[in-house]
């Protein structure tokens, strides 16, 4: 419920920004120039963007994350009769530890 009440003032004080700042500007987007664009559009699309990317960003790490998980899970409900002498000796530690660095 904070999460949202923090969205909610963020959002309020964005477009509370926006709105102040509504004089039309020029932009040049790689080869094109748009102009007499309100100022109040370029910052929304511009937080738009951020929020997409971000959001897919945080999707990924998600993903990964849960991979790994699974993984893990995976390993520690093997019977210890089936696992290899070396993995026997592991620590949950150390699978981690080992997770990351494939990862990084």
């Amino acid at each position: 419920m904070q999460n949202l009440i923090t969205a909610l003032v963020l959002a309020i004080l964005i477009t509370a920004f926006a709105l102040l700042n509504s004089e039309p500007v020029s932009i040049s987007f790689f080869f094109k120039e748009f102009t007499g664009v309100p100022l109040s559009l370029v910052i929304l699309v511009s937080v738009l963007f951020g929020v997409i990317l971000a959001g897919a960003l945080a999707l990924i790490d998600r993903t990964k994350l849960k991979g790994q998980i699974n993984d893990l899970m995976g390993k520690a409900k093997q019977p210890a009769s089936e696992k290899p002498k070396e993995e026997k000796e592991k620590s949950i530690v150390e699978e981690v530890k080992e997770q990351e660095e494939k990862n990084a």
